[in-house]
Formats: C-alpha cells, sequence, structure tokens
C-alpha cells in the first residue's frame, strides 16, 4: 500500500511548506474519494490561461471512423506550458483534450444497449466513481459542472492551440481543478499512459 511518505516524493515541488501540508492532510482524508467542494477551484476563473485538467466548453471533437465533428464539452490533457500561447514554439502545438460525458446518460445509454442488466451497471458506475476505470477520470458535479460526469480519456482528439481564443475561455471555463482535484488527475493519467507493470519483455535487439 502507499504510504503518504511516498506520496509526498511526488507531491508539486512549488508548493508553500503550508500548500504541502494542506495537501497531504487532503490526500490523507478524501483519496481517491474527494468530496465535489474540493475537487474544484474559483481562484483562476477569470484567467485567460488554459491549465492542464481544465473542462472547457465547445471544443470540435470528431470520434474515428466517423467523420461527424461537433462541438463537445472535453477536459484538457496537455500540460500549461505547452499550449501557452506566449510561448515561442518551431512548429505549432496542439491541445489534446477528451471528452465530459454525463455518467447519467453513459448508464442510460448502455442500459438501452440490452448487454448489461440495472444491477451491473450500476456497480460499473461505482467503480468509476471510486475512480478504479483506468481510461475514466470520474468528476464529481461541482463548479459549472451540472451532473456528475467522467472523462474518457483514451477518447483523444487535438486542435491547433492558436484555434482556442483565449479571451473566451473566462467564458467557455467549465471548472480548474484544485491541488487535490490536480494530484488525482495526474495519478490517473499516468496510471492510463504508463504502465511499468505490463509485464512485456522488451530487451534490445542487435540489428544487421
Amino acid at each position: 500500500m502507499t504510504t503518504l511518505e511516498e506520496i509526498q516524493n511526488h507531491l508539486p515541488k512549488y508548493l508553500s511548506s503550508s500548500g504541502t501540508t494542506e495537501l497531504l492532510k487532503e490526500i490523507d482524508e478524501q483519496f481517491p474519494k474527494i468530496h465535489p467542494t474540493r475537487m474544484y477551484t474559483s481562484i483562476h476563473d477569470s484567467e485567460k490561461t488554459i491549465f492542464q485538467g481544465d473542462g472547457i466548453r465547445d471544443l470540435l471533437f470528431v470520434h474515428l471512423p466517423s467523420l461527424k465533428i461537433e462541438a463537445f464539452n472535453c477536459m484538457v490533457l496537455s500540460n500549461t506550458c505547452d499550449v501557452d500561447v506566449k510561448n515561442k514554439n518551431i512548429y505549432p502545438h496542439a491541445i489534446c483534450y477528451a471528452p465530459i460525458i454525463r455518467l447519467d446518460k453513459y448508464c442510460q445509454a448502455l442500459l438501452k444497449s440490452g448487454k448489461w442488466t440495472a444491477k451491473q451497471i450500476e456497480s460499473h458506475a461505482v467503480t468509476i466513481r471510486n475512480q478504479k476505470v483506468t481510461t475514466a477520470f470520474y468528476l464529481p458535479m461541482g463548479s459549472k459542472l451540472k451532473a456528475d460526469s467522467m472523462v474518457l480519456m483514451d477518447w483523444l482528439c487535438h486542435c491547433d492551440s492558436k484555434s482556442v481564443p483565449r479571451p473566451e475561455i473566462p467564458n467557455r471555463r467549465i471548472f480548474t481543478l484544485s491541488e487535490i482535484g490536480a494530484y488525482l488527475f495526474m495519478f490517473k493519467l499516468s496510471v492510463h499512459f504508463l504502465r511499468m507493470t505490463d509485464k512485456v519483455l522488451r530487451p534490445s535487439t542487435s540489428f544487421g
């Protein structure tokens, strides 16, 4: 089992001593279940910066092989620095994001498919809320998010960073994660994209 001492080694280094203490306290009391009032922060609501983990309205989304493009509420996976328009890049950076789906509508769709029973779907919803589904990040209702939702992290999409006007961000921002919310998101991203225990042998091979 992961201890608080081990977790502390992976906390953001920019936090003050009191900030680190507060984050550790919340992790100890709430991890991985976080009370909705602690998941989000309002301190950056008026800022024009896109932060990693932000929920943004009306980002263009396509789920291949379908060619249908629609505006979707999405969560930004790209890190804050990479999508900062003030940075001068040799090649145009993109914003990587994934769709936000209402949990109740997701469960209704599963039930309508007829492949699972109501009991199975209810149990599945519990595992999502407990952050035990590696491909989904659970978002409790809060900030401007009107219902319990989840992010489908394997339904990735992207757009040119400059195609999202930054002056619009304060009005299009659904939420910004708090310190504890961002820590949990970082943890879920690590689990989803990095699996050191995949048990796949990868020995070096000589060529030629």
